[in-house]
């Protein structure tokens, strides 16, 4: 441990770092010497009571306690909750048939549960793979599905990467039923890890990307700021269907997501770029309008994909993925990208880093609405 200054926001603050703790940097920091002097000296004197404390128990039973307690970790219980419960000579009667829980109330139950503080979007998508699984199971009680019966569910499925997704949303499922008192241990910890593998995302070209400006432009220029939104700033579509005027900044260049309409939840401030705002001013300026029905959007971008870039449809969240690539070729700050994707850090990494060369990212920018955008063939020209 030592203590060191540090400055934040151009003032000089007193910080304590103890090292790693659960894998994690610990570190506190205080105004005051004074502080950050009486909270280490606090932190000695703890941890060397620990190691007097650790020093007197036998070496097998203080590894048996570090192993319960992992699992219990692992399982979302505390080692005190399950003594108490032992001790209090309840017991866990998870599989008597009288007042069993089955797939079927615990799923409604989860959805119920979910739908007060989550997204609509994030209800549907979890209905879709919640409901799959419990098809058939309706009745099944909860505490007696096993991880072999969710292992050949995934096996059936057939789908890459050991359908990481569809287990995900079962784990959900299991986690909210042990927290709920249903089930004693969760299946899904007992599947095999499956190495996932994550291939490049699918971008647009800069010629496609201007393709795709000009279709629009030309075609449907109220829709313009939608795809000016997510194609240069990499909203998510949901995001950008959801911006309303008040939202949009054009004097100082700032958009603001708010928290209802993001996927985190949480509110961010977007500076735009120059490219962004010449666009979004002209836009708006000639019948751009803002707000998108997703049926709606849906059906224009398959439009779009499919007379402008010659696509049987649209890909799959392809404007932000494009947005973002460029974004960490162009900056070379991951960090910078995250924070105004909305995403983390290590996302930021595994899918957009070295996506695409710098040279190339810069055309992507050199797009003006004063400037002819792209040459498209005769046949995106005419619809």
């Amino acid at each position: 441990m030592k203590i060191r200054i540090v400055k934040i926001k151009g003032e000089e603050w007193h910080q304590v770092d103890c090292g790693n703790r659960n894998g994690k940097r610990f570190r506190r920091t205080f105004r005051t010497e004074a502080e950050a002097k009486r909270f280490f000296r606090q932190e000695q004197d703890r941890l060397k009571s620990h190691g007097t404390l650790a020093s007197t128990i036998p070496v097998r039973q203080l590894v048996e306690m570090v192993d319960c307690w992992d699992r219990a970790r692992k399982l979302g219980v505390s080692i005190g909750a399950l003594l108490d419960r032992v001790e209090s000579g309840t017991g866990f009667d998870y599989t008597s048939p009288e007042g069993a829980v089955t797939l079927r109330q615990a799923a409604d139950a989860l959805y119920a549960a979910k739908s007060r503080d989550t997204s609509a979007g994030y209800i549907k998508n979890l209905r879709l793979a919640v409901d799959r699984f419990v098809s058939g199971r309706e009745a099944q009680p909860v505490a007696e599905v096993t991880h072999g019966d969710i292992q050949e569910w995934l096996d059936n499925l057939g789908h890459s990467n050991g359908g990481a997704a569809y287990r995900l949303r079962v784990n959900t499922l299991f986690a909210f039923a042990m927290r709920q008192g249903w089930v004693r241990l969760n299946p899904c910890h007992r599947l095999e890890r499956v190495r996932k593998v994550y291939g490049a995302p699918t971008i647009l070209t800069p010629t496609q990307w201007g393709r795709v400006l000009a279709f629009v432009r030309r075609q449907r220029p109220d829709y313009l700021p939608w795809f000016i939104l997510a194609g240069f700033e990499g909203l998510r579509p949901f995001e950008a269907d959801q911006i309303q005027r008040d939202d949009i900044d054009l004097e100082h260049g700032l958009l603001t997501v708010r928290g209802e309409t993001s996927k985190t939840g949480r509110k961010r401030v977007i500076e735009l770029g120059q490219h962004t705002l010449e666009w979004l001013r002209w836009s708006l300026a000639n019948g751009g309008n803002l707000g998108f029905r997703s049926e709606t959007r849906v059906k224009y971008t398959n439009r779009v994909a499919r007379l402008a870039l010659r696509l049987p449809q649209w890909p799959k969240d392809v404007l932000r993925h494009t947005a973002a690539s460029v974004m960490c070729a162009v900056w070379k700050d991951a960090p910078r990208a995250a924070l105004h994707l909305g995403n983390s850090v290590p996302v930021i990494m595994r899918h957009y880093l070295n996506a695409i060369p710098p040279r190339v990212a810069q055309r992507y920018w050199s797009y003006r609405p004063s400037k002819k955008v792209a040459v498209m063939d005769r046949g995106a020209a005419a619809a």
